[in-house]
């Protein structure tokens, strides 16, 4: 409360001083009116200097999947893969797709992978053309994430693979 009432005083004192009557009529103003209300928005009329990618519509953002058909791979070809990934609980490929920054940049995450994360990693950027930067091994989940709409490439290379 004692800084609100330092402010209550300071325009007090600002009102006495411009209702005071003297011989010559004159205007003084206390540094508090003579400051112009600072914004710390950017102005949304200006133009930017950089040119935003578009938005991906809700439209364009399926909330379901469509069933997957089961797995095709038996033991001894499990085994002789570096990597498995494992099917859900319901069947399904671990294969998630997140809108991040207003729905302008996604994210694929595939989960559920034992044995060499890399070497899947590696096929995924040689059969997909995807750039090193855009690849990233999560250390602590062992999840594997790309950056782009590689969703429906990577899930239907897993099922091309077998799992």
């Amino acid at each position: 409360m004692p800084h609100l009432l330092s402010r209550a005083l300071s325009r007090a004192r600002t009102h006495a001083l411009l209702t005071q009557r003297s011989s010559s009529p004159r205007i003084i103003l206390s540094p508090i009116c003579q400051t112009a209300p600072v914004s710390y928005k950017a102005d949304p009329l200006a133009p930017s200097s950089k040119n935003p990618p578009p938005k991906i519509p809700p439209s364009a953002r399926p909330l379901h999947r469509e069933p997957t058909p089961p797995p095709t791979l038996t033991g001894e070809a499990l085994q002789s893969m570096p990597y498995i990934v494992r099917r859900t609980a319901f069947a399904q490929l671990p294969v998630y797709r997140k809108w991040m920054a207003g729905g302008t940049k996604q994210v694929v995450t595939i989960k559920k992978i034992s044995g060499d994360t890399r070497a899947l990693g590696r096929e995924l950027t040689e059969k997909f053309d995807i750039p090193e930067d855009n690849l990233r091994l999560n250390p602590v989940t062992g999840h594997l994430e790309l950056k782009g709409d590689y969703y429906d490439k990577t899930r239907q290379y897993l099922l091309e693979r077998g799992f």
